[in-house]
């Protein structure tokens, strides 16, 4: 499943997302998602919270690799939540990691 990645805005992070505080919330990615079990396919906005983690032992090192939590499924058509099951939110974001580690951190 190949897909282009576009940026559009999105809201800031919620309040009280204690664990998160220090994780900057990046702007929305366009993919593809699969529903009803992979019978449909739709263009959906994925924002997520990313984080560089060291890749190495030592934390000053300067390979790092992102760390990706999925903040939310929309539908670009409708702007409505999409309710993905946690494999499909898995893979979304294993496929974001895979792209923002391509793409590099941003300064």
């Amino acid at each position: 499943m190949s897909s282009v990645a576009t940026l559009a805005p999105v809201a800031s992070a919620p309040a009280g997302a204690g664990s998160y505080t220090r994780r900057r919330c990046f702007h929305e990615r366009e993919l593809a998602v699969l529903l009803f079990g992979g019978l449909r396919e739709v263009v959906a906005a994925v924002t997520y919270y990313v984080q560089w983690v060291s890749a190495d032992e030592f934390s000053w090192s300067s390979n790092r690799q992102p760390h990706v939590r999925l903040r939310g499924v929309y539908c670009r058509r409708t702007g409505r939540p999409l309710y993905v099951g946690r494999a499909q939110e898995q893979a979304l974001a294993e496929q974001l990691a895979e792209l923002l580690y391509h793409e590099g951190p941003r300064p």
